[in-house]
């Protein structure tokens, strides 16, 4: 679940069995390089890199045109729980709704949050 990294997605130290290429790039260098249509939502689910994920998208994140961001948080995590600080300076909110809880993700500390802008 990372790259150049042998952790599991809590950051413990692991031992890798199997390897998968992939390729990742920042979501800014998505957007700029190939002209990417500027999203208004974003879902962010990927079990350990949220937070690297939310690092990538600094210039996305600014923009006015994207209203809300969907992510799921391991709020235990120290570079997760960094995560709630960082979309409240750029000014998103945090959605306080009993329906959007899952209560089986909520039950192994893992929840989804749904951050909408400030306006």
């Amino acid at each position: 679940h990372m790259f150049n990294e042998e952790i599991e997605d809590n950051y413990q130290n692991s031992t890798v069995q199997y390897r998968q290429s992939a390729i990742g790039a920042p979501l800014d260098v998505l957007i700029e390089r190939y002209q990417m249509k500027f999203p208004n939502l974003i879902k962010i689910d990927v079990d350990g890199n949220e937070n690297i994920i939310i690092d990538g998208m600094s210039n996305t994140l600014q923009d006015c045109r994207l209203r809300s961001v969907a992510v799921e948080i391991d709020s235990s995590l120290d570079v997760h729980s960094k995560i709630f600080r960082k979309m409240s300076d750029i000014g998103f909110s945090i959605i306080k709704d009993r329906r959007l809880v899952n209560k089986a993700y909520q039950q192994i500390g893992v929840e989804n949050y749904y951050f909408v802008r400030n306006m």
